[in-house]
């Protein structure tokens, strides 16, 4: 199995242990077992966006951090963005959680989220990050 990991799970495995706490143990089996845990081109966007506006707080090296953890790192290509319209039902959400979930479907890969309404909506692409 592959896992695509959204920006929160991305945050709560690389972060202290009191953070990685939130990654629930069936998302940490899953993590564990997984053949390849990706990391989206598009959650490097979405935190150096969020640090740029003041909203978080990231370390200088991050890409370094994220390759020396293991994780590979998924480019966003056409076809994912072209197989958002896949999925109408998140025109109006988050576009990088949408983003990801295209990249999922593409990639036949499980997207492990702590997103409730593409946990809900997307049951056969998602794994919770929180159980």
């Amino acid at each position: 199995m592959e896992i695509i990991l959204d920006t929160n799970a991305l945050l709560w495995l690389l972060s202290s242990n009191e953070q990685k706490t939130k990654l629930g143990k069936v998302a940490q089996g899953a993590i564990d077992l997984a053949d390849t845990v990706y990391v989206s081109s598009a959650s490097i966007l979405e935190l150096r966006i969020k640090e740029m506006l003041g909203k978080i707080k990231l370390p200088a090296n991050l890409f370094d951090v994220i390759k020396k953890s293991g994780l590979i790192f998924l480019p966003i290509t056409a076809e994912h963005a072209d197989a958002l319209t896949n999925f109408k039902s998140l025109s109006r959400h988050d576009p990088f959680d949408s983003i990801l979930l295209a990249q999922a479907d593409c990639e036949m890969a499980m997207l492990l989220t702590a997103d409730t309404f593409l946990l809900k909506s997307q049951p056969q692409l998602t794994v919770s990050a929180k159980k």
